[in-house]
């Protein structure tokens, strides 16, 4: 988390409306910008992927504050 992604975070909060605003999940600062990535990937590009990702792997160190379980489509917090 760095200066660029909380002024991300206040400029989505005042865009959002309605519903989406209303729920507790996408209060400001209370969500993660992320990537999903390799969703829709084939084995063997995800097999490439892995070994691109393999040569730049460095090791680091942080702490979990935060887990949920979910489930898309519709999406709900197991």
């Amino acid at each position: 988390y760095n200066s660029y992604l909380h002024a991300l975070s206040s400029a989505i909060s005042e865009i959002m409306t309605g519903e989406v605003l209303s729920s507790k999940y996408y209060q400001p600062f209370q969500w993660m910008p992320h990537v999903t990535i390799a969703k829709k990937l084939e084995s063997d590009q995800l097999q490439k992927g892995f070994c691109v990702l393999a040569k730049s792997f460095q090791p680091l160190t942080g702490k979990v504050v935060d887990m949920q379980l979910t489930k898309m489509n519709p999406y709900r917090i197991l």
